[in-house]
């Protein structure tokens, strides 16, 4: 929790959104062990139960300190923690119900898309060519992991119902991302802690609905150690990493650093599961550096006043930490 007070340029937003990329990418290997041995929406829950209690002897007290402000806030705080930490994720689940993980692994790749379009429409934030250029290659290079570098793939793809949620998880994640540019003056931390709390609240209904209809599975041994990584780095980590590098280069720019995680989840593939590395994986590893490079040098191209502003400084000031450690 001491970083609001270290990572406060813009390259620091790149070493933790790479790194929130990173453990994203090995959430796809851990749901993978996940399966038989906890079931999705107890999953869902008990990792969001893991953050509470990690963080709960340096955010309670924060939480506490800034009551007054989150009682304020109370509506942007719901929101972000049911529609942006809870919702996206229940979408998928569902999805992965009725459609296959190539056809989720490209529609997912959509998602700077509607980043891009919501920051033009919602901020009126104009997009530069080399910007959408980068868009471009970061998109393209998510489709050829996804089609395994066979084109010819795509056109045998058949749209499911799943789809629909597949896209709506699009949607909502992406608009968490672009309000998460404009979240409320509160100390980071008890932030968090609030959206976390909102998030495993609306989780528990999930679980229950899981439970009632039979498919819900308790953690084996294996379960609880998948529960305890997916808690830890994709849920905490990751989270809070991609609020940071948002709040530092803004959504639009953040976003294309999400489509690093079919990149890192094929690597530990590779390490973990014994699958063989082939030239598509390097093609796409290519193709998405080469779109983060570009989206970043049209950044550094662009007027300060033209660019993603980042978060008010208000909401940064050592003042506003009050209990954080």
């Amino acid at each position: 929790m001491l970083l609001p007070n270290v990572m406060t340029t813009p390259r620091a937003a790149y070493a933790v959104l790479v790194l929130a990329a990173l453990f994203w990418g090995g959430n796809v290997v851990a749901v993978r062990l996940a399966v038989g041995n906890v079931s999705p929406m107890i999953l869902a829950s008990l990792r969001w139960l893991v953050v509470l209690t990690m963080l709960a002897p340096v955010a309670v007290p924060a939480c506490m300190a800034a009551a007054g402000q989150l009682r304020i806030h109370w509506r942007p705080i719901l929101w972000m923690g049911a529609f942006g930490l809870t919702i996206p994720n229940a979408l998928i689940f569902v999805a992965a119900q009725t459609t296959s993980a190539l056809n989720m692994a490209i529609f997912l790749g959509a998602t700077p898309a509607f980043v891009f379009l919501g920051a033009l429409l919602w901020h009126r934030a104009v997009s530069r060519p080399l910007q959408l250029l980068g868009m471009a290659g970061t998109l393209a290079g998510v489709t050829v992991a996804a089609a395994q570098g066979d084109v010819a793939r795509l056109g045998s793809l058949q749209i499911h119902a799943g789809d629909i949620f597949v896209l709506l998880s699009c949607v909502t994640g992406a608009a968490y991302q672009l309000v998460l540019r404009d979240t409320p003056p509160l100390p980071p931390l008890a932030l968090f802690y609030a959206m976390a709390l909102v998030a495993f609240a609306v989780s528990l209904p999930l679980a229950a609905a899981e439970a009632l209809l039979g498919h819900a599975v308790a953690p084996t041994p294996d379960g609880w150690a998948v529960v305890a990584y997916v808690g830890l780095f994709p849920t905490l980590l990751s989270s809070f990493f991609m609020m940071r590098g948002i709040h530092l280069i803004g959504p639009r720019r953040a976003s294309l650093f999400i489509n690093l995680t079919p990149v890192f989840a094929s690597l530990f593939a590779v390490i973990l599961l014994d699958e063989t590395v082939e030239g598509f994986h390097i093609a796409s590893v290519a193709l998405v550096l080469v779109g983060i490079l570009l989206s970043e040098l049209a950044a550094l191209l662009v007027p300060p006043e033209e660019s993603d502003r980042p978060m008010p400084a208000r909401a940064m000031r050592p003042a506003d930490r009050r209990g954080e450690t």
